[in-house]
């Protein structure tokens, strides 16, 4: 365990809070994290495991999972629909829109002006009486919040689309399958 020693308070810190330790992060320090937990999964796992805490591995990414009573694991999907929204919204944007992805701010912001279905879907969502960017900037501010995007540039608004964007997708097409199934 001494080969994980400085890394285990690190990668408690971010996964504890709910945040996830993605591949592709620009942040030279999550990247090393990531490449260390890759290394030694299993040591981490492990080491975890006592404190209720499951290591997830992903696809580029890691994150935590915890057994949770079934009202909470039922609370937590409810929290999860709004983000049909936000993914049909990118996927709008950009059909091609995933891990890896940069974007801007000023760029989404356009494409609404010029994209009928686009602002449509952007109308669609809960949002006070805000400009096109206002809204745009929460939902981005969100998902970066979330650790899904990860500002790259603030003075140029500009991100990128994390690993752990995956996760997102898998858990609105399980969402999506359970609507159809109903």
């Amino acid at each position: 365990m001494d080969h994980i020693k400085k890394y285990i308070n690190k990668a408690f810190e971010v996964m504890s809070a709910g945040h996830f330790v993605s591949a592709n992060s620009s942040k030279a320090e999550v990247r090393k994290l990531y490449e260390v937990i890759e290394q030694y999964f299993e040591d981490f796992y492990q080491y975890f495991q006592p404190l209720n805490f499951v290591l997830e591995r992903g696809t580029n990414y890691f994150c935590f999972s915890r057994e949770q009573p079934r009202q909470m694991v039922e609370q937590k999907v409810e929290r999860f629909y709004k983000y049909i929204d936000y993914l049909a919204f990118f996927r709008t944007y950009d059909n091609m829109f995933s891990e890896g992805t940069r974007f801007t701010l000023s760029d989404i912001e356009q494409r609404c002006k010029t994209n009928t279905d686009l602002l449509e879907i952007l109308n669609r969502m809960n949002f006070d009486k805000d400009t096109i960017r206002e809204r745009i900037t929460k939902i981005i501010e969100q998902m970066t919040r979330d650790s899904f995007f990860e500002c790259e540039n603030p003075e140029t608004e500009s991100y990128k689309v994390l690993s752990s964007y995956n996760y997102f997708e898998e858990i609105i097409e399980m969402l999506d399958v359970d609507q159809v199934e109903k």
